[in-house]
């Protein structure tokens, strides 16, 4: 691992990046890892005890090799039973937030849609929520997270540097992302997501849930009173409590101490305006790394629902689709246990002409199902704007 401060241009990075490479970039730092120098492999059903193990074992093996302070990076998919996408790069390059020359261009990173395709129809995810609204009057269930997907056809091959650099451009407070997650061929899961997990340093951890949201207009007084409405919107406040009370009950007992506020804020993005609250805390015990502390909440109610056993089974019997990497958690760690992990979200999987984009809303009892609908259509536009594609109605 090389961690660098010298000034360097942001656009130069990305448009360095190469097919096979890992990129994330957080409000703290920017990484770029070059190929790949170890995949980590584990036995499904995976557990995260397994995987934080098989991390382990390969962080320590190549320190004892010589290299400091090596990182791994990657994508944990919905369903942590799964196979993750987690490499150590061959290369791997840090800078400080500090030392990189933000300025960006917008260039299109794709030629032209061909065709747009909606998994699930809007009017079949309408009759999913109805029936989600239904089960939760008569369960034990407090919230569902329903999603559905854009399946585009480019006319030709898509740009992953130039889709990050929009990204990046367009959500200068999010974390952008470019993950490989394919095994034998480069599949690219590429995002810009507002949500962090977790992120552990030394004995210091933060959580920063997002639940409630309304779609940014860029009108100012329009949005101040979108803001407004969420602050004092029932379902909404509803819908945020559920995350925030799950997040503090599995951090407190890794905590000495833990700092919730008592109301949520704003939080602003390129093309929603969320509720959130920032939690923060100091460990019991800093060795606790920061891939236990994410699998001690994902997934949250904020992807997944309340109680999470029972929504996660509901997602698997009505979703009509895989959602692989889409609500799982990308990041990295380093030996030490310290690292970020966020939510993947506002997020695509890129397959040279093929792009799915992925978007979902928080289903509690008084959800009205256009209102979902719409909800996941506005989440669409951070990918869609990216993409260059103009479709505000979808």
């Amino acid at each position: 691992m090389k961690v660098t401060k010298e000034k360097k241009e942001l656009s130069e990075l990305i448009r360095s990046y190469q097919e096979g490479d890992s990129f994330l970039k957080t409000p703290i730092k920017t990484i770029l890892g070059r190929g790949c120098k170890k995949k980590i492999k584990v036995d499904e059903p995976c557990t995260f005890n397994d995987l934080e193990s098989a991390i382990q074992n390969a962080l320590s093996t190549i320190v004892e090799n010589g290299e400091e302070k090596p990182v791994v990076i990657g994508a944990i998919p919905f369903d942590t039973t799964r196979q993750p996408a987690l490499i150590v790069p061959k290369e791997t390059l840090i800078f400080d937030s500090k030392s990189l020359n933000k300025e960006l261009t917008v260039s299109p990173c794709m030629k032209g849609a061909k065709r747009i395709e909606q998994v699930p129809s809007g009017k079949t995810f309408e009759k999913m929520v109805q029936q989600s609204v239904q089960h939760i009057h008569e369960t034990t269930l407090k919230k569902v997270v329903l999603a559905r997907t854009l399946d585009i056809s480019s006319e030709g091959k898509v740009s992953v540097p130039l889709l990050i650099e929009s990204l990046a451009k367009s959500n200068t407070k999010g974390y952008t992302f470019a993950i490989n997650t394919g095994d034998k061929e480069v599949a690219t899961l590429v995002g810009a997501s507002p949500e962090l997990l977790i992120r552990k340093s030394g004995n210091t951890v933060i959580a920063n849930p997002l639940a409630g949201s309304r779609k940014r207009t860029h009108n100012k007084e329009q949005d101040q009173k979108l803001a407004e409405s969420l602050l004092n919107s029932e379902k909404d406040l509803h819908e945020h409590k559920v995350v925030v009370d799950m997040v503090c009950r599995e951090l407190k007992p890794f905590f000495k101490t833990i700092e919730v506020p008592n109301h949520p804020s704003i939080l602003y993005t390129d093309s929603m305006i969320h509720l959130s609250t920032v939690i923060s805390g100091e460990l019991l015990n800093p060795q606790i790394s920061s891939l236990t502390l994410a699998s001690a909440l994902h997934p949250t109610p904020a992807v997944c629902g309340e109680p999470r056993r029972e929504a996660f089974q509901l997602i698997q019997d009505i979703e009509p689709f895989d959602r692989s990497f889409f609500t799982g958690i990308v990041g990295y760690m380093e030996a030490s246990g310290d690292g970020e992990w966020i939510v993947t979200i506002r997020c695509a999987q890129v397959k040279e002409q093929h792009i799915t984009v992925y978007a979902g809303a928080g289903i509690v009892e008084s959800s009205v199902p256009q209102d979902e609908k719409n909800e996941t259509g506005a989440k669409f536009q951070t990918m869609l704007h990216a993409m260059g594609i103009q479709k505000e109605e979808i």
